[in-house]
């Protein structure tokens, strides 16, 4: 079955009422409906994310912050530490955070070691979402050149490998919390094919928080804010617009520079992350008042 009859079949399910059954029903007649499925333990309010209407980042991250990523925190929390990294995280008061922070910071980390699942139609209008948000495209088959447009290559599933469900989730946020700028990154990125791709470098921002956050570098900033998942936005953010700001400002050498350039983000980020959100905090408030939209 296409992803296009599952879209129409859903929302004939929506309609009829009685949803949570009626899409069990649909999931097992497709065979999409396994005990240890993700649809296993929909609920009325988050079945609502399978509907073929654009997803809100706010209702997406309540839906993963309900999910049991029991088996994934395993995966992404084993690490080998040195003695010296041990005594200093013994040692550090950033390293204890409260416990329901240190959980919520476990949850991130561990999405991304969810897999985009294609046929799994809730990640696909993840992916769906950035696309017509960035295009205003409703036309989008879960593979094809259009990708291209937005930084993807002709299967995302294979750009999203190293970073998991992760990566889509802070596109999705970029996208609600700072749309103009995105979108006028995106408009960068397309009116010249020496320019880095836009979700490709927005992958790789995500890819150096993940780093980032496995360690304690981040929880002073978790503490301050009182919120795991806006702080590691907030430095995924700020490493982006950086990666962004020196490419533009190097634009003729940008493709031969890009490597260098990420490479010198994530070493800045690596030992100083608060100076790379000043900076972004900064530039994005020029970049609204030069816009009028302060």
């Amino acid at each position: 079955m296409t992803i296009l009859a599952i879209y129409q079949a859903l929302e004939k399910t929506f309609q009829n009422g009685n949803t949570r059954e009626r899409l069990k029903s649909f999931l097992r007649q497709t065979r999409m409906f396994t005990p240890g499925n993700l649809f296993n333990s929909l609920s009325p309010d988050n079945s609502l994310l399978l509907s073929s209407s654009v997803i809100s980042f706010p209702s997406f991250w309540a839906y993963v912050k309900s999910l049991n990523l029991s088996k994934e925190k395993l995966l992404t929390t084993v690490q080998k530490l040195s003695f010296l990294e041990k005594i200093t995280m013994s040692c550090s008061t950033a390293a204890r955070l409260p416990v329901s922070l240190a959980n919520e910071k476990d949850q991130i980390i561990a999405f991304s070691a969810v897999p985009y699942d294609p046929k799994n139609p809730l990640h696909f209008n993840v992916l769906r979402t950035i696309y017509v948000k960035l295009t205003g495209n409703y036309n989008c088959p879960a593979k094809g050149a259009h990708w291209e447009l937005i930084g993807f290559t002709r299967d995302p599933a294979k750009d999203l490998r190293s970073v998991g469900m992760l990566g889509l989730l802070q596109i999705l946020a970029f996208l609600n919390i700072y749309e103009s700028f995105i979108k006028e990154v995106y408009e960068f990125s397309t009116k010249d094919l020496n320019r880095p791709p836009l979700c490709s470098s927005l992958l790789g921002a995500t890819l150096i928080t993940i780093e980032l956050a496995k360690t304690s570098k981040l929880n002073q900033m978790i503490m301050n804010q009182r919120s795991a998942i806006n702080a590691i936005n907030n430095v995924y953010f700020a490493i982006f617009y950086n990666i962004y700001k020196e490419c533009r400002e190097k634009e003729r050498q940008a493709v031969n520079s890009y490597t260098s350039i990420y490479r010198q983000i994530k070493k800045a980020a690596q030992k100083d992350p608060r100076a790379l959100v000043e900076t972004f905090n900064q530039g994005i408030q020029e970049f609204n008042a030069a816009r009028g939209l302060l």
